[in-house]
């Protein structure tokens, strides 16, 4: 069986795996149950599952690998309403409801199928309110996910349910089972919650976890729109970037992605994006197509880049035009990605973690660093929009941390209501103190 298939059969295992925010029991169940079948060892709690080196060598650099494992979908009250959890642009797909009925599939809190149901209403305010109709009793904390073909492929292209981010956690996986040496200490990690502000990444990097310093490395694998950040391309002239950067796009291969929405990697800390320099010369040398992006849109490099661990942080994403079903604007499809990208995110992965790094160190010295070279007069971060962001998370981990170590969102008890309640006042009393004492 060829790496491509072997990947592919993964990633089509993986759209069939009932998948929620915070109803992480079943995507963790899968990736438990791969790591076990291939004899490698693990560490779990409610962030995430890390895959620690098997031997640790003080010389090497530390690289994190990672992606992660939720896709947006409803969590139901009962069989008439619910919230949508981890989609944007919900005012989009409130009109296409008005225009046509959506179908969702409806399962039990075990994940066992109930049968389908329809979208009524979605509020497009914050709370993110749905209504439903569904002939059949819906148990508390039961979930709905759109009805469509969850995997197909053709020649060029895969069609499923949940490419972000189940392309990248089929790639993961395949490089843990295939990695045995390489010259980094190799961490992997598949964050449970990033469809909802980062979460678990954000714990991971508050924490430092790893315990990284400026010398590591951190790779973030996503499966994103590519959506460009036109005003920073035009500002491309300004920093002498226009022959080094263009706007990416969907036929030209994975992209590394330097930054997010008002966020370039890496930039609290001081000196040259290393890991740019890593996959640019490692896409040369290896003859794999690189588009490098200005991408718009939140991933889990934002938190890394926030505790200013390390300047050396890129997400390598496959280009997914319908992310998030194509709900963000309205219309509500299978998401479409082509194989040949990951295959080539797979490639290059690989041969990157056993990559000389002297000698690509020694070659990055010819090539222009785009990141440094936007980060001597930044026009990407927006300093304002990092530090709402910042508090914005230090409230949701508190707020959610009951939901998230109980893994289901609705309070099935009074113990349960005790400790939403409290972990929320909480949660504001600390969010208010941060603005007045103007954390960032």
């Amino acid at each position: 069986m060829s790496k491509q298939v072997e990947i592919i059969k993964t990633f089509q295992d993986y759209q069939n795996v009932p998948n929620v925010p915070f109803l992480s029991a079943f995507t963790t169940k899968f990736i438990r149950e791969y790591l076990d079948e291939i004899g490698v060892s693990y560490t779990e709690n409610m962030y995430g599952i890390v895959v620690d080196p098997t031997k640790i060598d003080p010389k090497k650099p530390k690289i994190l690998v990672m992606a992660h494992l939720d896709h947006p979908g409803i969590i139901l009250k009962n069989n008439s309403e619910g919230v949508f959890m981890g989609l944007a642009g919900t005012k989009r797909l409130q009109d296409e409801v008005k225009r046509s009925n959506i179908s969702i599939k409806i399962f039990d809190p075990k994940g066992v199928y109930l049968g389908k149901g329809k979208i009524k209403n979605v509020d497009a305010g914050f709370k993110q309110r749905v209504e439903i109709e569904a002939n059949f009793e819906v148990p508390l904390n039961s979930f709905g996910q759109f009805d469509l073909n969850y995997f197909d492929q053709d020649e060029k292209n895969l069609y499923g349910y949940n490419a972000d981010d189940g392309a990248a956690v089929a790639v993961l996986l395949q490089l843990i089972k295939d990695t045995k040496e390489s010259n980094f200490n190799v961490y992997y990690l598949f964050n449970t919650h990033e469809e909802v502000h980062q979460l678990s990444s954000w714990y991971f990097a508050k924490t430092n976890y790893f315990g990284l310093t400026n010398r590591d490395f951190i790779v973030n694998l996503e499966c994103l729109k590519v959506e460009n950040i036109k005003d920073l391309v035009k500002n491309l002239s300004i920093s002498h970037l226009e022959n080094f950067v263009s706007e990416a796009n969907y036929e030209d291969g994975v992209v590394l992605q330097l930054c997010n929405t008002g966020c370039l990697f890496g930039y609290k800390n001081k000196g040259e994006n290393k890991a740019e320099t890593l996959f640019k010369k490692g896409a040369k040398e290896n003859n794999i197509t690189l588009q490098i992006g200005l991408i718009q849109d939140s991933c889990d490099s934002r938190p890394f880049t926030q505790f200013a661990l390390t300047p050396n942080i890129v997400s390598l994403t496959i280009p997914n035009k319908y992310k998030h079903n194509g709900a963000d604007d309205g219309k509500v499809v299978a998401e479409v990605i082509k194989k040949k990208d990951l295959e080539d995110m797979y490639e290059l992965m690989i041969r990157t973690l056993k990559t000389d790094l002297n000698k690509i160190q020694e070659k990055g010295k010819e090539e222009i660093n785009i990141s440094l070279q936007i980060k001597n007069q930044d026009f990407v971060t927006n300093y304002e929009l990092m530090k709402t962001k910042g508090l914005l998370n230090r409230r949701l981990e508190i707020a959610y941390y009951s939901i998230l170590s109980r893994k289901y969102f609705y309070p099935e008890s009074y113990v349960d209501r005790v400790n939403d309640l409290i972990s929320k006042c909480i949660s504001y009393v600390k969010y208010y103190l941060s603005i007045t004492l103007k954390l960032n």
